[in-house]
């Protein structure tokens, strides 16, 4: 599954992709160690979200891997902050938040795994970033590949 837009009037081309399963490791362009945490008001021992602080919330679709991928489109280099990253899938805190890219680079935050799984062809993500002062949200519709080695998603298709 796979969506993508671009903010502040072309300079910078975001792309979400999910894969199945969780995240294994950091990842390989980030030096942090870290993966993107879920935000969330309360949350089990192990950092499972919980509802209203009292009932595990639990899928029986397998996990998935958020990917959040940037390219500088422009002839600068820019500095921006990924402040908000919510879907059906969770409310994400992106790690590291602020990124830097050089013209005609791309990059990407630490991935985020959703114990929740997909249970729909497509799934709306509300992306915020911040850059130079300015404010840009959209929400971006990541839909199932029309690939079919890869959009065979368990549960998807019955």
């Amino acid at each position: 599954m796979a969506g993508s837009s671009t903010f502040f009037a072309g300079r910078l081309a975001a792309t979400i992709s999910l894969t199945l399963g969780p995240s294994h490791g950091s990842n390989p362009a980030s030096a942090s160690g870290h993966h993107g945490h879920r935000r969330s008001d309360a949350s089990s021992d192990d950092g499972t979200p919980t509802d209203a602080g009292s009932l595990r919330i639990d899928s029986p679709m397998p996990p998935v891997t958020l990917h959040l991928k940037f390219q500088n489109r422009s002839t600068q280099t820019l500095l921006f902050a990924v402040p908000d990253f919510e879907s059906d899938l969770g409310n994400f805190v992106v790690h590291p938040e602020v990124l830097s890219l050089t013209p005609g680079q791309t990059g990407e935050p630490d991935a985020m795994t959703s114990k929740l799984g997909v249970t729909s062809d497509e799934i709306p993500v509300k992306l915020t970033l911040k850059m130079a002062g300015k404010t840009e949200t959209q929400t971006i519709a990541v839909k199932v590949i029309e690939d079919p080695a890869l959009s065979e998603w368990p549960g998807l298709r019955e």
